[in-house]
């Protein structure tokens, strides 16, 4: 179960914020697919918004954080930004 977690949900800094399934697999990072962008001034181009990425919708929208438990155990958290309603 934590191997699980460990390969698909958890980014790795030696491996440039990839997952290792990510890597054995050769998917797309996702750090790398559109993101949310909640601030609705925010340069793109800014040097510390790296990796840079295409926003997903516009920009300045409300999000919700969403936590839950890959199997209910506490110790393997699953963290996804959502929209908001």
């Amino acid at each position: 179960m934590y191997v699980g977690w460990y390969n698909t949900h958890r980014p790795h800094e030696a491996l440039e914020a990839r997952t290792p399934d990510e890597i054995y697999f050769g998917l797309a990072s996702a750090c790398l697919e559109p993101r949310f962008e909640p601030r609705p001034h925010y340069p793109r181009g800014s040097p510390c918004a790296g990796p840079q990425a295409a926003v997903r919708g516009s920009r300045g929208q409300r999000l919700g954080l969403s936590v839950r438990y890959l199997k209910r155990r506490k110790h393997l958290p699953v963290v996804e930004l959502r929209t908001a309603a």
